[in-house]
């Protein structure tokens, strides 16, 4: 009453069709807070702690600074997929090093049981454990570990399905981290001593009953601030099985808030310009900042420059366009 390798109860629902095994998770609404027989706040705070830390493992292995432009640490993934020292490179780091094929490899579909593992075995001799004190983790998603399982699958002297797979790789060793945003077939490896993460500002928790006052609801907040890279970035390889490919954008993270651009402005919405003369348009931007661009939507009447400054050209109206971000504000200028 158990499935084999994978393990967990059966339940058996002659209603659900063939062949298709359902599962499923539970979202609680907030509206229950106050009538939860539990303490519903303290589920949603460590709730909310253990969503820092998934976001946490993510930029470990995806996060994009590469060039000190983005506001996150540098991933592991993203590390051996550069194929050029980036721009922002310390000067006082270790030297750079070219690991985009060294470090990055894929295996064909074909490869498979034995092979499969002794492939892979041999591509992670790439991973340099000169500075490593602890051993070797594999970072995978539940896709991927299911796959493997069935590929060190056998059937011994009882008859009994088994498989050589716990939660360490067979012939290779290490332990087994399973994070479901990884995507399918990808296998992140290495000496994870060897990734440097600082925390700038630990976890922080905070509740507030004025952000949806009107909808009478209570708002959960957490922060917390890290940044980091790979120390060692030849400590580490990523390996893509079954035919899969390594790519780093296969990872997407949601914006910025805090220091993207969310809103734009311009010093007047209204402007008006005696023949060939100009006005300066100047523009806004909250909370963070960007590049702004400008656009005359009628340049028959007037024109804008780069940098907002507006010049007539014959007597009409157009709107001065803004936009920053995605986000836009406009002007309409009068030439008289």
């Amino acid at each position: 009453n158990a499935m084999p390798l994978i393990g967990g109860g059966i339940e058996l629902l002659d209603f659900i069709p063939d062949y298709v095994i359902v599962s499923g998770y539970f979202a609680i609404c907030n509206a229950t807070l106050e009538d939860s027989d539990i303490n519903l706040a303290a589920e949603l705070v460590n709730a909310i702690g253990q969503a820092i830390g998934l976001a946490l493992d993510k930029a470990i292995l995806y996060g994009r600074n590469a060039d000190s432009a983005t506001r996150m640490p540098l991933g592991i993934v993203t590390r051996l997929k550069q194929e050029s020292q980036p721009a922002g490179y310390s000067a006082t780091a270790r030297d750079w090093e070219d690991l985009h094929t060294s470090n990055v490899k894929t295996i064909a579909n074909t490869v498979t049981d034995l092979n499969l593992f002794t492939t892979m075995l041999g591509n992670l001799a790439a991973a340099k454990a000169k500075y490593a004190r602890g051993g070797m983790t594999h970072a995978m998603n539940r896709t991927t570990y299911a796959f493997l399982m069935g590929q060190a699958a056998s059937i011994n002297a009882a008859g009994a399905i088994v498989t050589g797979m716990g939660n360490a790789m067979p012939l290779i060793g290490g332990g087994i981290e399973l994070l479901d945003f990884i995507p399918d077939y990808v296998i992140v490896s290495g000496y994870f001593d060897n990734y440097l993460l600082a925390e700038r500002a630990g976890e922080k928790f905070a509740t507030s009953e004025h952000v949806r006052f009107l909808q009478d609801q209570t708002v959960f907040k957490g922060t917390a601030r890290y940044d980091g890279g790979p120390a060692i970035a030849e400590a580490f390889v990523v390996q893509a099985i079954n035919g899969a490919s390594v790519t780093v954008n296969a990872v997407t993270f949601d914006p910025d808030k805090a220091n993207s651009v969310e809103s734009i402005t311009l010093n007047t919405q209204t402007a008006s310009i005696a023949g060939t003369g100009t006005v300066q348009l100047y523009a806004y931007t909250a909370p963070g900042t960007g590049s702004v661009t400008w656009a005359s939507g009628t340049s028959a009447k007037a024109t804008v420059s780069s940098t907002g400054l507006v010049t007539g050209v014959t007597a009409g109206t157009s709107v001065i366009t803004a936009t920053c971000n995605g986000k836009t504000a406009s002007c309409t200028v009068t030439v008289t």
